[in-house]
């Protein structure tokens, strides 16, 4: 005899069983309709996330291409305008960089930072190793993306040769970039969930139209089989259902006219 305790925990257990989580897989659907329905669903959303991720890295491509563009052009005019002066040259890009809001440096051909906007150029280390440095020094104009050691944030940098052998580097913390590319995304992520659902209410809508005279068939089917042989199955819709359609309805006039041969004989 088992214990009055396992009695009591198995009647618990029966109790809850109602709130137990089921764990078996869905079933699929069993009309062809959802089925058609489920899969022209989910192809229409997996184009759609394909689509989705492909633009979102196109725009977040663009916008940092246009960024990169502007920066240059900002360095060569700067080139041409600014101080010889060691004392006018700090003073004079600290004024360009609070008006701009842009990060200025000037940098020796040794790769010493003659001048910054942001911080004292003495308490910074040289920066002949900086790829968009480098890429100045050797006469061409360089870019990169990193986050910067003095700041401690992210930076898009462009640098180019100027006049005295110097290189001019501006830089842009790429936090505006992603705030702008937030933006964008929400606005992206609106559109596609518009357009899924306008889809999937087009696919809906397709599913309904091509399973319904399937149906009606059915229904036509079954009255058959009860013995109503002057039923009529309808004929239209696709080719396929079309020609199926007549074929039953044949089958249904040859069973009536045999009917009435054996019950006239």
């Amino acid at each position: 005899m088992a214990p009055q305790w396992l009695g009591d925990e198995q009647q618990v257990n029966d109790a809850q069983g109602g709130g137990r989580l089921d764990l078996r897989p869905m079933k699929a659907p069993r009309t062809l309709a959802g089925r058609l329905f489920l899969s022209q669903v989910g192809l229409v959303l997996l184009v759609l996330l394909v689509l989705g991720l492909l633009l979102d890295k196109v725009l977040e491509r663009n916008a940092v291409e246009r960024l990169r563009a502007s920066l240059a052009a900002e360095v060569t005019a700067l080139g041409e305008t600014l101080s010889s002066v060691p004392a006018d040259l700090q003073a004079q890009v600290q004024a360009i960089g609070k008006e701009g809001g842009t990060r200025i440096t000037v940098i020796s051909e040794d790769g010493t930072v003659l001048a910054d906007s942001d911080h004292d150029p003495a308490t910074m280390e040289n920066h002949a190793s900086r790829p968009e440095v480098a890429a100045a020094l050797r006469g061409e104009a360089g870019t990169d993306t990193r986050r910067s050691t003095t700041t401690g944030e992210d930076y898009l940098y462009v640098a180019a040769p100027v006049s005295e052998g110097r290189v001019v580097r501006a830089a842009v913390p790429l936090t505006d970039v992603r705030h702008q590319q937030s933006a964008i995304r929400l606005a992206l992520l609106v559109g596609l969930l518009a357009a899924a659902a306008s889809s999937i209410g087009g696919v809906l809508l397709v599913t309904r139209s091509a399973s319904r005279p399937l149906r009606r068939m059915n229904e036509g089917v079954q009255q058959l089989g009860e013995g109503r042989l002057d039923i009529r199955v309808p004929t239209d819709g696709p080719q396929e259902v079309a020609s199926l359609g007549a074929a039953v309805n044949q089958m249904a006039e040859r069973l009536a006219a045999e009917v009435e041969a054996s019950a006239a004989a």
